[in-house]
């Protein structure tokens, strides 16, 4: 791990991560299932500790010893923070210079053992779903759980034992198998969902600026990455998440629409654009240009069922002007004025 890398986490526990900054973190969430788990115990401690980024600059050296032991997992001794340049430094900023760099400490420190306990092969168990891919399984405890295209489900070895915790990127179905003793748990890297037994859906693709979960059975607990609650949703209604914003959006959905997509149907509800396009990727295993004349919201309701490519981009141009040039797996799609 690079000094950048540390510093945009930072940045993005924070709350001032650039657009870029997000893209990079889902993409790290997305290289193991236990990320997000890091991600929320340094957000927790970051809502603790006001820390002035300007103010607090490790040295080079410390920086790049740091990144070593990370990526070697090797002893890790705390580097030295740098000798004041002026004795009259108020006690107040060095206050803050030294939580800063106890925050970056511990954190690292916790990282290093963490990632370590968690690479273990047999630690984790791990299931995924290619683009134009769907499957089914069944969890230790009986649950059974329908994955997306591109998605990825992992849970420990022992799960089921003392909890029932299953961490998701993409969308999955789960049909619980009831436990009031052992809650079953959704962890994606900015929702969690929380129930006792039940049947939901959470889509959380990490490229998606919308989180949604929708119900069609029994109570759900939604809650964001730093475990502050959002919602409970009852059968018949979901809920969309933006975690760039914090906007949360509830309405009512038909289980026939929530399962929709396990029976071969894609299905579209008020889709803007460019998660439409993303769908389409995920669902056919296609690479889209998307060229827009004139950029602008345009958003789709319908349902693609059991539609080749080909068909469901002329169904859409029913609607909206759109043509398209396919070569292979590589498609360039250029939409026009939506109507």
């Amino acid at each position: 791990m690079t000094e950048h890398e540390l510093d945009r986490l930072l940045r993005y526990v924070r709350g001032t991560a650039s657009p870029a900054d997000h893209q990079w973190v889902d993409a790290w969430l997305a290289e193991h299932p236990d990320h997000a788990t890091f991600l929320q115990e340094l957000e927790r401690y970051g809502q603790d500790i006001a820390l002035d980024q300007a103010a607090f600059e490790a040295p080079t050296q410390a920086w790049e010893r740091l990144a070593r032991e990370i990526d070697a997992q090797a002893p890790f001794t705390a580097p030295t923070p740098p000798p004041s340049p002026s004795r009259k430094r108020p006690r107040r900023v060095l206050a803050v210079l030294a939580s800063g760099l106890f925050l970056l400490v511990v954190g690292t420190i916790a990282y290093r053992f963490w990632l370590a306990d968690t690479t273990a092969p047999e630690h984790w168990i791990v299931k995924q779903t290619e683009r134009g891919e769907r499957s089914a399984l069944q969890l230790p405890d009986g649950s059974r759980v329908y994955l997306n295209a591109e998605s990825t489900l992992a849970y420990e070895s022992h799960f089921g034992e003392s909890e029932r915790t299953v961490r998701l990127q993409g969308e999955a179905y789960f049909d619980v198998k009831p436990d009031p003793d052992r809650p079953f748990r959704v962890m994606t890297s900015r929702v969690q969902v929380q129930v006792l037994g039940t049947s939901f859906d959470v889509r959380a693709y990490p490229q998606a600026e919308e989180v949604t979960v929708a119900v069609t059975t029994g109570k759900v607990d939604v809650r964001d990455s730093l475990q502050q609650p959002l919602d409970q949703l009852l059968p018949g209604q979901r809920l969309a998440y933006m975690p760039a914003t914090g906007q949360v959006r509830r309405d009512s959905v038909r289980a026939d629409e929530v399962t929709a997509w396990q029976e071969g149907k894609l299905r579209l509800i008020n889709t803007p654009l460019p998660e439409l396009v993303q769908q389409l990727e995920r669902w056919y295993d296609v690479d889209i240009t998307l060229v827009q004349e004139t950029p602008q919201p345009c958003r789709f309701t319908t349902t693609l069922d059991h539609l080749t490519l080909t068909q469901a981009l002329d169904l859409l141009s029913l609607t909206t002007p759109l043509t398209y040039e396919q070569h292979g797996r590589t498609l360039t799609l250029r939409v026009g004025p939506c109507l």
